[in-house]
């Protein structure tokens, strides 16, 4: 990516303004995702069927730019209340942001599903375990002049306005077990159709164990099959991957 220079005009025909950026510089990033999967099924009878499943996932990302931009603001040539031509240079002043991101995450699954049907029920039951991996490097700095002097101005040192410094490696482990049933009646009201299941998870990285029920029920009238009335409710937990979790720390030396 490479940004063009830009004016822009403002102001009233009294008081006319012009700002102008010089861009230099560009942003050069990467994204490469690889995912794969293997799939096993297994019929153990007419009524029960297994599937081991393993997968991976794979992404790297690379975030890289220098770009320099100068600004110049000018009090546009217009004429005044008594005819003569106002114009000249109001400010100048000059920015530099640079970044060098990168982030490798990988994340290894592997899962055991299981349907079995038992006297009218169908039963759903399943464990999961996920292995990720995090390597991230964050270096972003950001320079701001104004008039010859660099922001924040302290008068006995050069300070950037901004400044980033991260390095993170770090592993974790998920695991997840579920369970659910479905059941259904046929009456001569209609068709009743139950499921309840629940959805037990730990996650080594914060030691939290989450607990997730839910249930839904249905039901469609044997005097009108084109309708189905449904009823649902549960708690359900989305546990954050890595950017959604990271925080800035601000350190104040």
């Amino acid at each position: 990516f490479k940004p063009v220079n830009r004016t822009t005009n403002f102001g009233t025909s009294q008081d006319a303004k012009q700002f102008t950026v010089y861009f230099d510089g560009q942003e050069k990033d990467k994204f490469e995702t690889y995912f794969g999967a293997l799939s096993l099924n297994y019929n153990h009878s007419k009524s029960s069927n297994f599937t081991l499943l393993a997968s991976g996932y794979l992404t790297n990302e690379l975030v890289a730019y220098d770009i320099s931009g100068e600004y110049w603001l000018d009090q546009a040539g217009t004429t005044g209340s008594s005819g003569e031509t106002i114009g000249g240079e109001l400010g100048v002043g000059r920015y530099h942001e640079h970044a060098r991101n990168r982030l490798k995450a990988s994340v290894y699954s592997l899962s055991l599903k299981g349907n079995t049907g038992l006297a009218g029920h169908n039963l759903s039951y399943g464990v999961s375990f996920n292995h990720e991996k995090i390597h991230d490097r964050s270096r972003e700095w950001e320079l701001r002049d104004s008039a010859g002097y660099s922001l924040p101005s302290t008068g006995d040192a050069v300070h950037v306005i901004y400044n980033l410094s991260s390095r993170q490696d770090f592993a974790s482990n998920r695991v997840a077990f579920f369970a659910q049933d479905t059941y259904k009646i046929n009456s001569s009201l209609g068709l009743f159709s139950f499921n309840g299941g629940v959805r037990l998870s730990y996650w080594d990285f914060n030691k939290e164990l989450l607990l997730s029920p839910r249930v839904n029920v249905s039901f469609i009238p044997e005097a009108n099959n084109s309708f189905a009335l449904r009823f649902a409710t549960g708690l359900y937990y989305q546990s954050p991957f890595y950017k959604e979790y990271r925080m800035p720390v601000v350190d104040t030396d």
